[in-house]
This record gives C-alpha cells, sequence and structure tokens, in this order.
C-alpha cells in the first residue's frame, strides 16, 4: 500500500503535475532528494499504524480478561458516559437535562 502511495506521489511529481505554490522552498528540487523523505515518512506512519494494531489488540484482550468479572458492555457503555461528562463545560445543566431525559 505505501509503495503505492509513494508510486502514485512520484508519478505526479515527475509529470509535473505536483507542485507548491506556497512554501516551494520546502518541497525538494529533484526526485532523488524527494524519495528519501517520502521513504521515511512511509516508514514512520507504517510504525505507527503497527503499534496502534498492537494497541487495539492489547485492549480487545483487556475487555476479555475482565469479561469474567464484570458485564464488559455495561463498562464501556459507563466509560463513553464518563468522556462526555469530562468534556461538559456547564455540568449542573448537563444532568438537569440527562435527568429531563430519563423521566420520559
Amino acid at each position: 500500500m505505501y509503495t503505492d502511495v509513494f508510486l502514485w506521489y512520484t508519478s505526479l511529481y515527475t509529470k509535473g503535475v505536483y507542485h507548491m505554490t506556497d512554501g516551494a522552498d520546502l518541497h525538494p528540487s529533484s526526485l532523488n532528494e524527494l524519495k528519501p523523505i517520502v521513504q521515511e515518512f512511509v516508514t514512520r506512519l507504517a510504525n505507527i499504524e503497527h503499534e496502534i494494531e498492537t494497541l487495539n489488540n492489547d485492549k480487545k484482550e483487556l475487555f476479555e480478561e475482565f469479561s469474567q468479572k464484570v458485564d464488559v458492555r455495561e463498562l464501556k457503555s459507563a466509560l463513553r458516559v464518563h468522556k462526555i461528562q469530562q468534556k461538559v463545560n456547564h455540568r449542573h445543566a448537563f444532568e438537569s437535562i440527562l435527568e429531563c431525559l430519563e423521566t420520559e
């Protein structure tokens, strides 16, 4: 996949389709200068995506481990509510609205 992105990008560059109108001095002047930059970016991106995949697997295993101790579905719902409550600026107003919704 990353090779495809690199090939696509370099084909645009060599065809003259890609050009920067602002900050052109930041862009390498030749394909030989551009290639290692793009390759470094692609490599680092692949590493980050691998780390994300590993963390997602760890998260899944954690929920599986605790599924014997607590209702994981309820736990996930409570975590979502907790995150939302942390973002609310006017907690009293938020809780009042929630109370109104619960009485329906």
